[in-house]
């Protein structure tokens, strides 16, 4: 199989989401470590194990960012796993493997590994708040270090929970790697009032700088702020081949400031609409598509 990479890609390709047996594969020789390690890592987030690999990423991070963790009580320790991962150091940039990025499933871990590595017990910590502080202070760091690995995404999930902030520094780290979201084909986009602001400006970073998204999925509420319609029609009216455009609503929203209007402008491409719990507006009328599923829960 060594000297046929492209059907061993394929194969291990296969493997994704069976994370045990792309580990045992990265084992088994020097070429199918190469091969299997850059699959492993695509979306590590979604697997189930602890997130002892969060361990790995924050093992580049430079001293005045250590510090900030040790400062909010994070003991940065590498497990047996980082350990053995640190054998491969030179060999890989693991953050840069990145192609799945759902900040969900990333908060999720953030708040596992946070725990795990606090100084002081969780139990011991009387503020639900001081720990939502220091989660978003590793969330940032996270993002920062994906940001800046030269990491090439394809699909993105923007969810942000309520006590979550953007550090200005986040977005400079954007700026910093062009090709972050040059390949990006599939969005998908669910977020609560409170979080307006951040969302607004992560929005008009990707309405700036992207042209390829396929596939569009927003989840929204009735009281959306109107300047967070606005970036969303500027990132439809961008694209140069949407075929898929879904919307959801949270709470039944009639309101929608224009984005199924700008849907228009991609009826060419699209292959599918889907509008659901929403209520009845007049811009349904007003979109002739080719293909429309109008659907109400």
């Amino acid at each position: 199989m060594g000297d046929m990479p492209e059907l061993m890609e394929n194969i291990l390709d296969n493997l994704k989401n069976g994370p045990n047996s792309l580990y045992s594969c990265a084992l088994v020789s020097r070429h199918w470590c190469k091969m299997s390690i850059p699959i492993l890592w695509q979306n590590p987030f979604s697997f189930h194990q602890k997130p002892l690999f969060i361990s790995v990423y924050f093992s580049s991070l430079d001293e005045d960012d250590i510090y900030i963790l040790k400062e909010y009580g994070i003991n940065l320790k590498l497990s047996s796993y980082g350990l053995y991962l640190t054998i491969f150091r030179q060999l890989f940039n693991y953050a840069k493997f990145l192609k799945d990025l759902n900040l969900f499933d990333l908060e999720s871990k953030a708040r596992e590994w946070t725990n795990l590595n606090l100084v002081r017990p969780l139990s011991e910590i009387s503020s639900n708040t001081y720990f939502d502080a220091v989660v978003n202070v590793v969330i940032n760091l996270l993002l920062k270090s994906l940001f800046e690995s030269g990491a090439v995404l394809h699909k993105l999930f923007l969810w942000f929970p309520e006590y979550f902030e953007f550090k200005p520094e986040i977005f400079y780290s954007l700026g910093r790697n062009e090709l972050l979201f040059s390949r990006l084909q599939h969005v998908c986009l669910c977020v609560t009032p409170e979080c307006y602001t951040n969302v607004t400006i992560f929005l008009k970073v990707l309405a700036k700088n992207i042209t390829t998204i396929r596939s569009l999925d927003l989840v929204i509420c009735s009281d959306f702020e109107p300047r967070l319609f606005h970036t969303i029609i500027s990132i439809i009216k961008s694209q140069e081949q949407l075929k898929r455009f879904s919307l959801e609503g949270l709470n039944h929203p009639t309101e929608f400031y224009g984005i199924i209007s700008a849907l228009e402008c991609q009826k060419n491409s699209l292959h599918e609409v889907i509008i659901s719990r929403c209520g009845y507006n007049k811009e349904f009328r007003i979109v002739k598509l080719a293909l429309w599923r109008y659907l109400i829960a």
